[in-house]
């Protein structure tokens, strides 16, 4: 019995012994060293702009001087000398919208409708290449109402309309089946007095499809347009708003323009 007892005590030591060595076997753990890390320093990125700025354009008036009765426009016979001339020779209409009346020299065109138009022809004699002069004055006109030149018409419905606003701008059109379409666009011009009273001296030059434009001496632009060839004069006034507008014209002259005698090609647009 005795030796039984120990005999287990020996097993009992000897497997105390074996888990003891087990566990002072085990190797240590080492605390990991910190590995240093390279801090990215983030590179900037250009910015887009989607909606830059555009500068905007400016309106520049056009001041060209006029080469006033010279060779360089190829001036030829008068055909008009007072082109006001005799009464009977204009349309003058009485109507809802306004009137126009002729009286010593003075046709006077006034609207009184709300966003009134109102025109006065002369069908005949009939004008290719020419040159007219007109002295416009308004008493009645502001803002965008406008007026002007009805020119190699065949009727208000077929002709070129050359207008200029009482805010300074002026621009060309095609009327054409009673339709406007536009062959010039609006420029601004030094030479308009804004508002009224102001007077104004209009004067075109067309030769062919040439075409020029002046206003107190100056040229204001020149374009090609080939659609009307010949026609009749005209004047027009319009109201843009509720506001009566009165424009008179005066000294209505026309000389004929003989491409024979011009020195140079005339310019284009």
């Amino acid at each position: 019995m005795k030796r039984s007892f120990l005999f287990l005590m020996s097993l009992l030591l000897l497997s105390l012994s074996g888990t003891g060595c087990g566990l002072l076997n085990i190797p240590a753990t080492t605390t990991p060293t910190d590995i240093p890390t390279t801090t990215l320093t983030p590179v900037p990125t250009a910015t887009i702009d989607w909606f830059p700025a555009t500068p905007t354009a400016g309106r520049t008036p056009i001041s060209t001087p006029l080469p006033l009765p010279t060779p360089e426009l190829g001036l030829g016979e008068v055909l008009l000398a007072d082109g006001l001339a005799p009464a009977q020779a204009w349309e003058l209409p009485r109507t809802t919208t306004g009137t126009a009346s002729l009286s010593e020299g003075v046709l006077t065109l006034a609207v009184q409708a709300k966003r009134g138009y109102l025109t006065s022809l002369r069908i005949e004699p009939q004008f290719g290449d020419f040159y007219l002069e007109v002295t416009a004055a308004t008493s009645l006109c502001r803002q965008a109402d406008s007026y002007g030149l009805l020119l190699r018409a065949a009727s208000t419905g077929d002709t070129y309309r050359w207008v200029i606003t009482c805010d300074g701008q002026t621009r060309l059109e095609r009327i054409r089946g009673g339709f406007a379409s536009l062959v010039y666009d609006w420029v601004y011009s030094a030479q308009i007095r804004p508002g009224a009273p102001a007077e104004h001296l209009l004067a075109v030059w067309m030769a062919g499809s040439e075409m020029r434009f002046f206003i107190n001496g100056y040229e204001q632009f020149s374009t090609r347009e080939p659609v009307f060839t010949s026609g009749g004069v005209g004047f027009f006034a319009r109201a843009s708003a509720d506001s009566p507008v009165t424009v008179s014209f005066s000294g209505l002259s026309v000389r004929a323009v003989d491409i024979r005698l011009l020195p140079t090609k005339t310019p284009a647009q």
